[in-house]
């Protein structure tokens, strides 16, 4: 086993471009699509786990389990996941599960909803000028008591932005967090220099990905012997088959768009302003027995209720 990993590391000429692209074409057509079995839990990250061929511990526990601890556990040892993605790049090649891991370009790991202070009105602005030019002690005192009114009137607003902002971003964060947990992840083997041709094979590949991954035999040819290595197909008796799609439920944190892949287009729906947010009150009806009433914040979804019609 030592000497595979040290023959995949061995970097005996640089290889170029169309001979790269060639390599990952072949790696894409062997795995792509085919189901493995993991033996670690996967951290809910596009970051997944990272293993240094050539390093004195090819896998930091310590970066391990800080990952687990941040993203939680998106695929669990005995899982067994879809292979979605083979991508070579360079010094390294990402082995991608389930989806790669949440995090990637065109996902929103932002986790707050933020607000801009309400502005002074037209009004208050004109009070201000008129305190600043007016002498008269009565006119003055007449100026404030409007200011002062505007003013708190300005600040109950800000609190209640506030608070449904502090709500909207509480869901948010329970929704990217549900989202890493459904996103897969992901290994990057990683080399000290750019990984020589001859090496990019599938059995090469399954050879250093054995104590972390097993591969049926009906579906992987050569992947046989790493597997005894390690032990066979960790799965007990299905108790750690989770599946790691979505649930179609609903849940707080949503985007509007979300919620309309699964209940379809609102059939009513209605906007106001809070202040400077959006909010946004739509009802959706999946089937003639049950109607959505939904409400959402800047386009997070903040509270619903299900009923019967």
């Amino acid at each position: 086993m030592r000497s595979k990993i040290c023959r995949l590391v061995a970097v005996l000429f640089l290889i170029s471009t169309p001979a790269l692209a060639q390599s990952e074409a072949r790696l894409k057509d062997f795995f792509e699509g085919k189901r493995v079995v993991v033996r670690i839990d996967m951290p809910g990250s596009s970051d997944g786990i990272d293993l240094n061929f050539g390093a004195r511990q090819e896998l930091n526990y310590g970066d391990y389990g800080q990952n687990i601890k941040r993203y939680g556990v998106a695929i669990h040892n005995g899982d067994s996941v879809t292979i979605t993605k083979i991508k070579l790049k360079g010094k390294a090649i990402e082995f991608q599960l389930g989806g790669g891991g949440y995090g990637t370009f065109g996902d929103d790991t932002s986790t707050t909803v933020s607000i801009q202070p309400v502005p002074k009105s037209q009004r208050e602005k004109d009070l201000e000028r008129d305190l600043k030019n007016t002498t008269d002690p009565d006119d003055q005192r007449r100026i404030r008591r409007q200011l002062d009114d505007l003013r708190d009137r300005r600040a109950r607003e800000d609190s209640r932005n506030q608070a449904l902002a502090a709500e909207a971003s509480e869901r948010k964060r329970e929704a990217v967090a549900q989202k890493r947990l459904e996103g897969g992840s992901r290994f990057n083997l990683k080399f000290d220099q750019i990984v020589n041709q001859s090496y990019l094979t599938p059995e090469g590949i399954m050879d250093s990905l054995a104590k972390y991954i097993y591969f049926p035999e009906e579906d992987f040819r050569g992947a046989a012997g790493a597997n005894r290595t390690y032990g066979g197909d960790p799965r007990t008796s299905g108790s750690n088959d989770r599946s790691s799609g979505p649930t179609g439920e609903i849940r707080k944190g949503m985007t509007i768009d979300e919620v309309v892949g699964i209940y379809g287009r609102a059939i009513n729906s209605r906007e106001r302003m809070e202040g400077t947010l959006r909010v946004t009150v739509s009802t959706f009806s999946q089937s003639r027995d049950q109607v959505l009433e939904a409400e959402f914040v800047e386009g997070v979804l903040v509270r619903y209720r299900i009923s019967s019609r």
